[in-house]
């Protein structure tokens, strides 16, 4: 194990994970309540997890995921946990990695848990790296009907409603904090959203309770700014992907202007920790230097100088990775990711962990290393075009930077694919 002098840099943690891959504090802290794609609601320790039919129903905090503890305790890595380890092999942003850096000195002394809990995919938004899994608006958007029991809320099912709240309950009695998590879909319009408002305050513990959730920041739950001043804390992750009329085509039907105005509305309340979200992919990456500048300005004039932003690292789909890109485009690429790290926003040490990211982007980029062949990339072109076909939203206007640098083979497979889905729609 580590030890605290081991701790002085976030490089030194990173360095240790990475040689100790069978660390991980997920088991011990945080359980997540969700639906699977067969429409069971299944319990794991993470949303990376392998097992997608995992399901503990019943047992308590103390003894969930022993199997698993048992593995982490006898140093070995859990075969349920290979998609951190693809990551980890070109990036250091996993999940693993980023919940474990602040607890590196002993499973058995956590005076947090955490309960995360995915209440449906209902969503009113189709981001373009998302699934008809994780988003009803994605879904109807695909017409596709085979995930429409998905928007069901977990909370309305009564025994697994009992179940959440007596993990809440449990956790206050057993831990000093607890952090809830609510995600979907989105999380401010989940009807469970309001259930479990209510349910917390009949329990009238929010100064040991910090209330987390992921929003696309399209809506602001008037609840929750109501009730947010007794939590200990809010913490709210923004998933804003990009700006302008690129985060309209990656975030869709969003607007940035509407992004905007939430933003300012939630920086309203007095006890909030706010962390920006980014998924890189070939939709926005060729963007980033101006998505940087712009935060680079944005937390400038409202005075928040340590504002988290946050990579997440998109494993699904395949061919949305940046690392698609054919070789013929990585310097265009690797001078927009440049001009990022060049910017004294990602100096700040709180983002480091992001520098990191970009760093090992553009070694990547500089390097003869192809991780994905060209069967994602014409993948990529195919999918993009029945989705801008879709939204109306295309390419050659709304992700210009990159069409701009296609050369005639690739725009040929673009337009060939855009006028099929065209003439079958």
């Amino acid at each position: 194990m580590i030890t605290e002098n081991d701790t002085d840099s976030t490089q030194q943690r990173i360095v240790w994970l990475k040689q100790n891959p069978w660390y991980c504090i997920k088991p011990f802290n945080t359980v997540l309540i969700k639906r699977n794609r067969q429409n069971q609601i299944i319990t794991t320790p993470c949303c990376h997890w392998d097992d997608l039919t995992h399901n503990e129903f019943g047992v308590d905090l103390d003894h969930l995921f022993s199997d698993v503890k048992n593995d982490i305790r006898n140093q070995v890595t859990n075969s349920n946990c290979s998609r951190c380890q693809k990551q980890e092999l070109t990036y250091e942003n996993s999940e693993r990695i980023r919940d474990s850096l602040g607890n590196l000195q002993g499973f058995d002394q956590q005076d947090k848990f955490y309960i995360n809990i995915n209440f449906s995919n209902f969503c009113n938004l189709a981001c373009r790296s998302c699934d008809s899994a994780a988003s009803s608006t994605f879904a109807k958007l695909m017409n596709i009907k085979a995930y429409d029991e998905l928007t069901q809320d977990i909370s309305e099912n009564s025994a697994w409603w009992d179940q959440i709240k007596s993990y809440i309950q449990q956790a206050l009695d057993r831990y000093r904090w607890v952090d809830i998590t609510v995600t979907g879909g989105e999380a401010m319009i989940q009807p469970g959203f309001d259930k479990l408002l209510d349910y917390l305050n009949t329990l009238k513990q929010h100064n040991r309770i910090t209330l987390s959730f992921n929003t696309n920041l399209t809506t602001v739950n008037a609840r929750l700014l109501e009730h947010c001043s007794r939590f200990r804390s809010i913490r709210l992750g923004a998933s804003i992907d990009s700006v302008d009329e690129n985060f309209h085509y990656v975030r869709w039907p969003a607007k940035f202007d509407k992004i905007l105005t939430n933003l300012d509305k939630i920086l309203e309340i007095p006890n909030l920790d706010l962390e920006i979200n980014l998924v890189p992919s070939l939709n926005n990456i060729f963007y980033i230097d101006d998505i940087v500048e712009f935060w680079q300005q944005w937390t400038a004039k409202n005075n928040c100088p340590d504002l988290k932003f946050t990579i997440v690292y998109l494993s699904q789909p395949e061919s949305l990775k940046v690392e698609t890109i054919p070789v013929q485009y990585r310097q265009a690429l690797l001078a927009r990711c440049k001009s990022a790290l060049n910017n004294s926003f990602l100096n700040n040490p709180v983002r480091s962990v992001t520098r990191k990211f970009f760093n090992d982007l553009c070694r990547y980029l500089e390097s003869d290393q192809i991780m994905q062949g060209p069967t994602h990339w014409h993948k990529f072109l195919w999918n993009t075009a029945s989705y801008d076909n879709r939204s109306n939203c295309f390419m050659k206007e709304y992700n210009s930077r990159l069409w701009e640098i296609l050369d005639s083979d690739h725009r040929s497979i673009y337009t060939t694919a855009l006028k099929i889905v065209q003439n079958t729609s």
